[in-house]
C-alpha cells in the first residue's frame, strides 16, 4: 500500500529506470555509500501511483553535508553579533524618542483631590448651608481647588466638586456661591450672560460706550466693536443679558497666555 503523493512538476520531466524504495530516509542519516549512490543517480527518487506503478521521479533538495551541518564561521559571528548590537540600539533609541504618556481623566482626577477641603477649614469657600452639609456627609461634594488659568482669571472655578459628567464648579461671583455643571454648559451660559465675564478672556464684557433711552421700555448700547447701537435690557429682559450675548459673538478678545508652561 503506497502514500498518496502530490502530482509530479510540470514541464521537462527526467525518466529514470532505477526504482528506490518508497520508504525516505533522511540524508544526515544515511551512510556513506548510500551517499555516494544517490549522488551517482542525481538525488532522483520516486513518485508512484496508488496501485503501484512507479511514476516520473525528479531530484530532490536535499543537502548532504556529511552528517554535520555547518558551522558559521568567526568572521559571519561578528557580524550577526554587530547586527545584533545595532538593532537593540536602535529599539532603544525609539523608546527614548517616545513622548511621554499624557495624564487621563482619572490622573486629573485623582490630582484634583489632593486638594480637598472640609467644612470648618480656614479655606472653605463660600457656600449655601445645604451644601456645606452635603460636603459633610459625601466626600464627594467636599470641594477641592483648581488651577487658574492665569493669576486673575476670573472666569475659571477655583473650586469644582464630583466627577465625570456631574462634575460641577463654584460660581464663586454669587454670594454664597452657586454650584454649576460643567459638562452640560451650565456654569459657562450662567458666568458669561448672567455676571458678564468672557469664556475666552476671563475677564468682564466691555461695557457700551454710551447708552441711550428708545422709549420707555428699551435702552440701547454703542458697541465699541461694530460702531452699532445694540438693546442693552427692555422691559421684559430688566438684566443686561442682551447686552452680553451680543459681546460674546461680536467683541474680540485675545485669549491669555497659561501661567504654566504647556507639557510637552
Amino acid at each position: 500500500m503506497y502514500t498518496h503523493y502530490p502530482p509530479p512538476p510540470s514541464g521537462h520531466i527526467h525518466h529514470h529506470h532505477h526504482h528506490h524504495s518508497g520508504v525516505m530516509v533522511h540524508p544526515l542519516a544515511r551512510g556513506p555509500e548510500m551517499q555516494k549512490r544517490d549522488h551517482e543517480s542525481q538525488h532522483f527518487y520516486p513518485y508512484p501511483y496508488s496501485n503501484g506503478t512507479p511514476m516520473h521521479s525528479y531530484p530532490s533538495s536535499y543537502y548532504y553535508h556529511h552528517g554535520k551541518l555547518p558551522i558559521p564561521s568567526s568572521a559571519d559571528a561578528a557580524m550577526i553579533q554587530a547586527h545584533n548590537a545595532a538593532v537593540v540600539a536602535a529599539a532603544a533609541a525609539a523608546a527614548a524618542g517616545k513622548p511621554k504618556r499624557r495624564k487621563t481623566r482619572n490622573d486629573l482626577e485623582e490630582d484634583d483631590m489632593l486638594g480637598v477641603v472640609e467644612p470648618g477649614d480656614a479655606d472653605f469657600p463660600d457656600m449655601s448651608l445645604r451644601d456645606m452639609e452635603a460636603a459633610r456627609v459625601d466626600p464627594e461634594a467636599r470641594p477641592r481647588r483648581q488651577k487658574l488659568r492665569y493669576v486673575g482669571d476670573l472666569y475659571t472655578p477655583q473650586w469644582v466638586r464630583y466627577n465625570g459628567q456631574a462634575k460641577e464648579g463654584l460660581c464663586d461671583t454669587c454670594k454664597p456661591g452657586r454650584w454649576l455643571q460643567l459638562k452640560n454648559s451650565a456654569f459657562w451660559y450662567h458666568k458669561q450672560f448672567f455676571h458678564g465675564i468672557s469664556s475666552v478672556s476671563g475677564k468682564e464684557f466691555m461695557q457700551p460706550l454710551e447708552t441711550r433711552w428708545v422709549d420707555q421700555d428699551l435702552v440701547e448700547g454703542l458697541c465699541h466693536q461694530c460702531h452699532q447701537w445694540v438693546s442693552v435690557s427692555n422691559v421684559k429682559r430688566k438684566n443686561s443679558v442682551l447686552w452680553y450675548r451680543h459681546a460674546h459673538k461680536c467683541h474680540v478678545y485675545h485669549k491669555p497666555k497659561s501661567a504654566t508652561p504647556k507639557r510637552r
